[in-house]
């Protein structure tokens, strides 16, 4: 009675903010307990992470270090790995080696051999012009052009080299028209608009696939390579040319 005569709170009304209070802090420690249960767990995943990533640069590391014994550069090291290489990567990799720098020359070396060799009049023109120091170029990775994107687009200021890489047995893609023959409308368009002459086009594929638009030359990625690991191999550069070594044997492009 004296707590309702003094305004104060009722037992009843203690009772109740208790059992309130006590269901709150159960509730409060259940979500706890599991919060704490998942911090663990993400704990252990999180060294179970970084002790796989160490292992896989051991493993790398020890693989690049014995590469780079020439008397091991022969074995196939790599074929034993679960490795599988697309068409996006293998572009990536051509895109870097046939592009120049003013510490990479062996890039130019290679496109001027390589366009040599294709026995295409175009391409010797572009060659030619490519052996002359002062003209510059850009190497341009999935050239966006709306309607068709080649893998690889090769820009001067006085000519364009269109490279459309097909891993896949060289099976062109159709969407309203072939690829080959979107990719070179898209080439004459280009060439028109900026005002270039000398233009090629380049199915390269493993096996010389024939494409439907006869704008294109076929060539094979063994007439790259071969082209590629001495020209690599004449930078100095150990790495750079024991990794692609490594790469070229493990997909046997000879």
């Amino acid at each position: 009675m004296g707590r309702a005569e003094t305004g104060g709170a009722t037992d009843a009304q203690l009772d109740v903010a208790k059992q309130v209070l006590d269901a709150y802090q159960h509730v409060a420690g259940r979500q706890l307990n599991a919060f704490t249960h998942l911090l663990d767990k993400s704990r252990a995943l999180a060294g179970e992470l970084e002790a796989k990533h160490i292992r896989i640069v051991e493993q790398a590391s020890a693989l690049i270090a014995r590469y780079r014994q020439t008397e091991l550069s022969e074995i196939n090291l790599l074929r034993s790995l679960p490795l599988y290489l697309d068409e996006n990567s293998l572009s990536d990799i051509f895109a870097q080696i046939l592009k120049e720098s003013p510490t990479y020359a062996a890039g130019r070396n290679i496109l001027i051999t390589w366009l040599f060799s294709l026995n295409v009049p175009e391409a010797h023109v572009i060659a030619n012009e490519l052996a002359k120091p002062d003209v510059r170029y850009r190497v341009h990775r999935e050239f966006d052009l709306g309607y068709t994107i080649p893998d690889i687009a090769i820009v001067g200021d006085t000519f364009v080299i269109f490279i459309e890489n097909k891993l896949r047995f060289g099976l062109e893609t159709f969407t309203d028209d072939h690829q080959t023959n979107r990719q070179a409308r898209a080439l004459r368009e280009y060439a028109e608009r900026h005002g270039i002459e000398k233009t090629v086009a380049i199915l390269l594929s493993p096996d010389r696939s024939v494409p439907i638009n006869k704008v294109f030359v076929s060539a094979t990625y063994s007439s790259l390579v071969q082209i590629i690991l001495p020209e690599i191999e004449k930078t100095g550069d150990s790495l750079l040319s024991s990794s692609a070594q490594a790469i070229f044997n493990l997909y046997d492009f000879s």
